[in-house]
């Protein structure tokens, strides 16, 4: 792909070109934007689809430097053909040809012009004889003039042939539509989102942007994205919690020079525009009077759109705050302060204005963070207690772990989690033994995340903390309960989850007491232990055990008990719920992890797509890159079912040693999970098998007695049979039989039944085995998991035909064949094809499956692989594995000669 950027965010656009260009006609495209907003990235990448769909791509590059130089773009266009084509082009046409591309000395009569068109326009013809033919040109207004002639000439009169043109220009597009004749399609390249522009910049700086200094870097590229880059690239070494970001040096000077002829008093109001969150003229005005106001719209650094202010480019601010002394900052910020109406607003002015401690302005700051927060503002809440932290006089102890608390927990919940460590960990370091330095040890395990050991040892120390009130201890052991639960270790988890109710009985706390009774509810859940009924947990009364915390609501526990059920639908109804909540209350932490939960949820349902949109989504809010082993595995799973194993693998290992590392042993389980199906989606049943062993060993010790959480047992039955390892596979199935009838769970019932007809069929008993699998397929009728009906019927396919039940086995792994088709999980298509096969009744050679003919002739139509994955449900993962199995079935090598062949 050509350009610094990978093709982000770009889906619509992309899918227009390959409509206006991989049709069976001629294309004309023309990509139009400002500089550094991804134009040569996206004409590389349709240059690369292009190739793929067999057709010769030719490409040119010019520059303004050239732009003088005639036929300099014909040479990079057509200088490799020149020997190829010559032979085909009569001798006049050749030497102009070869004469305008420097490959002979010039006529003493001089070139011929029309010569040069003629031989241009047969060469472009004799590249079509076997191929169709792409035209690309990056910044086109830099093509030479002879070049352009000649194009535009062999252009026009060759409308009807399959040639297609994909130009990019930059600024105006008259110039490119002449060369392109009426019939182009325009693509107007916009800004990218917050979202997006973190995607671009994560590969260059190498590390997962926060989010607030991701949504610092979008305002100041304004969304372009190699803008983006190079401010990225400045700011490396700044503290993660820096969001005031520094101007590039190769853009400061040409900015510097456009605000040296402004007036003090212009430069004046422009830092007040600057440091405004929201500039209004009415402000301005107050602030400086109208004449400096008046300096900056003439000089073009503002515009006012609809009475609000803004810089001609973010970049302007910035520079307008960089050439600033602090002096001239708190002054300016003083006065905003004075003229501010809005509590928040006016509080932020004063935080910034000040130049000592005073517990009288901390104060009026801290009110307005309080008012904030309650507007869900949690960013602005976050660092408005930062400021009054800032200012609070030093012996004010109480006041000052108060506001650091509050600020880390707050800047925890918008993910900027340096930040909230930076809150307290200074503040830690002075503070004696004692209930203050105990709260501050509290908060700051709060902010750790997955930071599993470390956080038990901070929770630790924290008890050990003298004269804590008991509603202190009693929050601090339900901390230790879901750190305890973290490393696996749920038995002592109960325990400290049961003192914490005791203490807080004894002091007496309702609304502790019930924290604690949610704490042990999550924990007995995990421990498979029901309270009255089989399927009751307790679940409909609890409190959030973190009252500030999306996450911590109880429908989340709920959520899972469904799922777990294998009542998948309620629990994608409840998290969809918990995710508008915590989205609208700007909990972002939160919402990642309950998004990453629910993409958990889509992938039992077989919706692959909702379920990649999901991670994605978490991944976005959650990761920090060290301590993702929560998102890497759910990414993980979704790219083994996609059929995609070496990435599952990498991200799977990754999320593995992460785990590890900071002794999480509930994902290194699930990370353990995707690895053992990975391999054994792959056939390597001894890798399955060991992996199957490791996380077989991991949840007997920590005791986890609910089997529909982990879905492991009926991969580690297959592998262990295929590794010749009966015993093993046995006592899984023993295990989960037990479990899922204490329970009476169907779904694990019917997992169950399936794992024991294997071992049965494996010891020969194919009787017993074909009714294991009739009752494990009865079991499952009903139930919203796909995937583990379509297992049940390839087992039951391929028992029936040892047992020589040849049509059944046929009808049921058809069955099998078209789930997996349908959920896009490829591996086990192409699993059950080879079953279809041996049953005779596999597909002929050239002969394509329904499921590949409605993919086949959605590509034949002119759809994308993204359109098909729409249309059909499937993965874009899923589409292109399909189309690379028909191509080869078939004899093709591109859409259009499949469109053919079909036809």
């Amino acid at each position: 792909m050509a350009g610094p950027f990978r093709v982000v965010g770009r889906a619509a656009e992309l899918a227009t070109a390959h409509r206006s260009l991989l049709a069976d006609g001629p294309g004309r495209l023309l990509i139009a934007g400002p500089a550094g907003i991804g134009k040569t990235a996206l004409l590389g990448e349709i240059a690369s689809a292009a190739i793929a769909e067999g057709f010769r791509v030719r490409s040119c590059r010019p520059t303004a430097a050239e732009y003088d130089l005639p036929f300099a773009g014909l040479y990079d266009l057509l200088g490799s053909d020149v020997e190829d084509v010559s032979a085909e082009l009569s001798p006049p046409l050749r030497r102009a040809l070869r004469v305008a591309l420097l490959r002979e000395d010039l006529p003493r009569d001089g070139q011929d012009v029309l010569a040069v068109n003629l031989a241009v326009l047969e060469a472009l013809e004799a590249l079509l004889h076997h191929h169709r033919l792409l035209l690309t040109i990056d910044d086109v207004q830099w093509l030479d003039m002879p070049s352009r002639r000649a194009l535009t000439f062999a252009l026009r009169r060759l409308a009807d042939r399959p040639i297609s043109t994909a130009f990019v220009v930059r600024g105006t597009t008259e110039a490119a539509l002449e060369l392109l004749f009426d019939r182009a399609v325009v693509v107007e390249l916009g800004p990218l989102s917050s979202a997006e522009i973190e995607e671009v910049v994560r590969p260059h700086v190498g590390f997962v942007l926060p989010p607030l200094r991701a949504d610092a870097l979008h305002r100041m590229s304004g969304g372009i994205p190699y803008l983006a880059v190079e401010i990225a690239r400045t700011a490396r070494g700044l503290p993660a919690d820096v969001t005031e970001l520094l101007v590039p040096a190769r853009f400061r000077l040409v900015l510097e020079a456009r605000l040296a002829p402004l007036s003090l008093a212009c430069r004046r109001v422009l830092l007040g525009a600057a440091l405004l969150s929201r500039p209004q003229i009415p402000t301005l005005d107050r602030l400086s009077g109208p004449q400096p106001l008046a300096e900056a719209f003439e000089a073009g650094v503002l515009q006012s759109v609809d009475g609000a202010i803004r810089f001609d480019h973010p970049l302007l601010a910035a520079t307008v705050r960089e050439q600033a002394t602090p002096a001239q900052h708190r002054q300016i910020h003083a006065e905003l302060a004075r003229l501010a109406v809005d509590p928040v607003e006016r509080a932020r002015h004063l935080g910034l204005a000040a130049t000592g401690r005073d517990s009288g302005v901390a104060d009026e700051i801290e009110a307005a963070a309080h008012h904030a927060r309650a507007s869900a503002a949690i960013a602005t809440a976050a660092e408005l207690m930062r400021q009054a932290l800032t200012i609070t006089p030093h012996d004010a102890v109480r006041d000052r772990v108060r506001r650091a608390a509050l600020a880390a927990d707050w800047y925890s919940t918008v993910g900027e989690v340096q930040a909230a460590q930076h809150c307290l960990e200074p503040l830690l370091k002075e503070l004696p033994p004692g209930p203050e330095r105990a709260r501050c040890l509290q908060a700051l395990e709060w902010t750790l995340g997955q930071e599993i050991q470390r956080g038990l040892a901070l929770i630790d120390e924290a008890l050990s903390q003298p004269n804590k009130e008991r509603e202190l201890t009693a929050e601090l052991l339900l901390q230790k309960a879901g750190v305890l639960r973290c490393i696996g270790d749920l038995i002592g988890a109960h325990a400290e989850a049961s003192a914490a109710g005791a203490v807080a009985a004894a002091i007496p706390d309702g609304q502790l007491v019930a924290r604690s009774v949610t704490a042990r509810a999550e924990i007995d859940l995990f421990l498979g232990r029901a309270r009255q009924g089989p399927l009751d947990w307790g679940l409909d009364a609890l409190v959030p055990v973190h009252p500030d915390s999306n996450y911590a609501d109880p429908g989340r526990l709920r959520a899972w008990a469904a799922s777990w059920a294998d009542d998948n639908a309620t629990a994608a109804d409840i998290l969809a719920s918990l995710i508008d909540q915590a989205h609208q209350a700007g909990d972002l932490y939160s919402e990642g992890g309950l998004s990453l939960h629910a993409a958990e949820v889509a992938l039992r349902q077989g919706r692959l797509r909702e379920a990649t949109d999901l991670a994605a989504q978490g991944y976005r809010l959650q990761s920090d890159g060290l301590n993702d082993q929560f998102p890497l595995y759910v990414q993980a799973h979704i790219a083994a079912c996609s059929g995609d194993a070496i990435a599952a693998l990498q991200m799977a290992n990754d999320g593995l040693r992460m785990a590890a590392q900071s002794g999480d042993a509930i994902f290194t389980a699930q990370n353990l999970l995707v690895l053992a199906f990975v391999k054994l989606s792959t056939d390597d049943h001894a890798a399955a098998s060991r992996y199957a062993n490791e996380l077989d060993k991991l949840l007997r010790r920590m005791r986890w007695g609910h089997p529909g959480t982990y879905r492991w047992h009926a991969d580690a039955v297959e592998a262990h049979l295929g590794a010749g390892l009966l015993d093993a596979a046995t006592s899984v199935t023993s295990s989960l039989w037990a479990q899922a009838d204490r329970l009476r769970l169907r779904g694990s019932q019917a997992v169950a039944s399936r794992c024991q007809g294997l071992v049965n069929a494996y010891t020969g008993d194919t009787k017993r085995a074909l009714e294991d699998l009739t009752q494990s397929l009865s079991l499952v009728d009903g139930l919203d998991i796909p995937f583990e009906r379509g297992r049940t019927l390839l087992a039951l396919g391929v028992t029936r035909r040892r047992a020589r039940q040849k049509a059944a086995a046929r009808t049921a792994l058809e069955e099998a064949r078209n789930i997996f088709f349908a959920i896009g999980f490829p591996l086990w298509v192409e699993r059950a094809d080879r079953e279809l096969t041996r049953a005779g009744g596999g597909v002929g050679e050239g002969e394509l499956t329904s499921g590949e003919r409605a993919v086949a002739e959605l590509a034949a139509a002119g759809a994308t692989n993204q359109e098909i994955a729409g249309r059909l449900f499937l993965s874009p993962r899923t589409v292109e594995t399909v189309l690379t199995r028909v191509y080869r079935k078939i004899g093709v090598k591109s859409r259009t000669q499949l469109s053919r062949q079909l036809r």
